[in-house]
């Protein structure tokens, strides 16, 4: 407070003219001392005062109090108005900023989990078709075998010695032809039977052929579906990899604003500080209302001198109401926003006090990517938790609100 009134009425000392003027004074100095000894700058005011030409101390004194004293409590209350607005916004662009940076990451967040169950739907194809292709293999290698094994056919008949004894045969021409038409017949008999042989046996090679051709093809498009899925799954692992990698920077993004928030929350709680504290700096309210207080005070009581009224106890009482009322009409009242910011910090989703923040899309706990290659998984590693709520750091400056943000 003395940082003004000390400035303001230190000038005044004026001659004295008149014993009622002088007695007056008295009156007032002691009443002030009885009423309010510890005032000390109220009793600094008056005691600049004297009782000679009372009008030229009125109007010095209500001309130097307004230039310095009065426009000066003005633009104080003006300019700690305009801060706890710009902190109040402040507080409010960061809870409108952190809503959106949640929002964003929480749909971030869905989309990766849409890809992972897409790429995990893929990984479980594949396996089955690599569990098909142990199948196919084994059909291929049982079909090689079968197919070998009638490749290469040797067959090796034999017939019975033609034979004739003339002795007891006889020598006959009849007896001879008929000799020799019993061993023709049994050579066709022989060449029916090669031959029948042959047909079964090319069509046991035609059939283990087609029967190997048939597993060529199988085992050749199921590897090439193997193959693809593979690929597939890989470029499907790439992308929901960036789409892990945008979560990650949506969450992170999420935890700055956060914090600048609250860092804006902290800068308010320290202007209320400033705004409630006596003796303070140019945002102390408590310090305005009292030098105001003080200043209208003492102008009541010097036209009072002016107009020879009495002082005493009630005329001083009416002087300090007075003082007191006309602050909030002439200065105004000060808006602390309070409830506003009640809104956006008590009442809001996110606390400054939170140690972990729960996240949207829930969490597949997989290997991360590395910046050239990302690890191939099975389809067990694919473990889901619906709760994802990290733990988060609020107020420090040198962390990072995620230990997963860099």
């Amino acid at each position: 407070m003395a940082r003004c009134l000390a400035l303001s009425v230190a000038s005044f000392s004026v001659a004295c003219c008149g014993a009622h003027a002088a007695s007056s004074l008295d009156s007032v100095r002691s009443l002030i001392e009885k009423r309010s000894g510890s005032n000390l700058a109220l009793r600094s005011v008056l005691s600049r005062l004297s009782s000679t030409d009372m009008d030229s101390t009125m109007e010095a004194l209500m001309l130097d109090i307004n230039r310095n004293i009065v426009s000066r409590i003005k633009l104080d209350h003006r300019e700690t108005q305009h801060e706890i607005a710009s902190v109040t916004n402040a507080i409010h662009q960061g809870e409108r900023l952190t809503i959106q940076k949640k929002t964003e990451a929480d749909k971030k967040g869905e989309a990766w989990k849409t890809c992972v169950e897409s790429e995990k739907i893929c990984v479980v194809g594949y396996e089955k078709t690599v569990a098909e292709l142990i199948t196919t293999q084994s059909n291929l290698d049982a079909a090689q075998t079968a197919f070998d094994a009638v490749t290469h056919v040797t067959a090796s008949p034999s017939m019975s010695e033609f034979k004739i004894d003339f002795l007891i045969d006889g020598h006959s021409s009849e007896s001879v032809a008929s000799k020799l038409n019993m061993y023709k017949q049994e050579m066709t008999t022989m060449k029916s039977a090669v031959g029948l042989e042959r047909e079964r046996m090319h069509t046991d090679f035609a059939a283990a052929r087609a029967s190997l051709e048939t597993a060529t093809r199988k085992h050749a498009r199921k590897t090439r579906r193997a193959n693809q899925q593979k690929t597939r799954c890989q470029n499907k692992r790439g992308s929901c990899a960036d789409k892990r990698g945008k979560r990650v920077v949506s969450m992170c993004a999420f935890g700055d604003k956060l914090n600048e928030k609250c860092e804006a929350v902290r800068s308010y709680a320290d202007l209320m500080t400033k705004v409630d504290a006596v003796d303070g700096d140019e945002f102390s309210h408590v310090d305005r209302v009292n030098e105001w207080n003080v200043v209208q005070t003492a102008l009541c009581l010097v036209r009072l001198l002016k107009e020879s009224a009495t002082i005493n106890e009630a005329s001083l009482s009416t002087c300090e109401a007075e003082a007191m009322s006309s602050f909030e009409t002439e200065i105004g009242v000060l808006d602390r926003k309070s409830g506003t910011v009640n809104d956006l910090t008590v009442s809001s989703e996110f606390s400054c006090d939170a140690k972990t923040v729960t996240f949207g899309g829930g969490n597949y706990n997989l290997a991360v990517c590395g910046d050239e290659t990302c690890p191939s998984q099975t389809s067990t590693d694919f473990t889901w938790s619906d709760n994802y709520s990290p733990a988060i750091t609020i107020g420090d400056d040198d962390a990072e609100p995620f230990e997963f943000c860099e």
